[in-house]
C-alpha cells in the first residue's frame, strides 16, 4: 500500500482487536500481494474477481484488451520482484546465520515471518 503524500510504501507498525481492544505494535511483515502499488494491487484484485477473464477486467477498467493484458503482466512482474526480493533477504538472513552475526532463533523467527506475510 502506498503512502496517500508521498506515495512511498507504508509500514504496518501496529494493529488492534475491535473487539476485545488489545493492541500489537512493531514492524509487521506485509504478504506480497498487500506491497503491490495500488494500481498493480487493483488489476490483481480484478482479474480475480474475473477468474482470469482479460476482457472482463478490460471492460471494468474501460480501456482496451491490449492495455489490460499489458497492465496484468505488469503487476505480474511487479510480484515477481517482490518476492525476489523476499528471498533475497532470506539469503542474507540465513548468511548471518551463518556467519554468527545473529542468533539461529532470531534468523529463523525473521525467516518465518518473510515466508508467513
Amino acid at each position: 500500500m502506498d503512502c496517500p503524500c508521498c506515495e512511498s510504501d507504508l509500514q504496518i507498525s501496529g494493529y488492534r482487536c475491535h473487539r476485545c481492544g488489545v493492541s500489537l505494535s512493531g514492524d509487521f511483515e506485509q504478504p506480497a500481494l498487500a506491497r503491490l502499488s495500488s494500481e498493480h494491487a487493483r488489476t490483481a484484485e480484478l482479474l480475480l474477481l474475473h477468474a482470469g477473464h482479460l476482457r472482463a477486467v478490460a471492460d471494468e477498467l474501460a480501456v482496451s484488451h491490449p492495455t489490460a493484458r499489458k497492465r496484468v503482466a505488469e503487476a505480474a512482474a511487479a510480484l515477481r520482484a517482490l518476492r525476489a526480493s523476499d528471498e533475497d533477504r532470506i539469503d542474507a538472513l540465513l548468511r548471518a546465520i551463518e556467519e554468527q552475526r545473529i542468533d539461529a532463533e532470531e534468523g529463523a523467527r525473521r525467516i518465518r515471518e518473510i515466508r508467513n506475510a
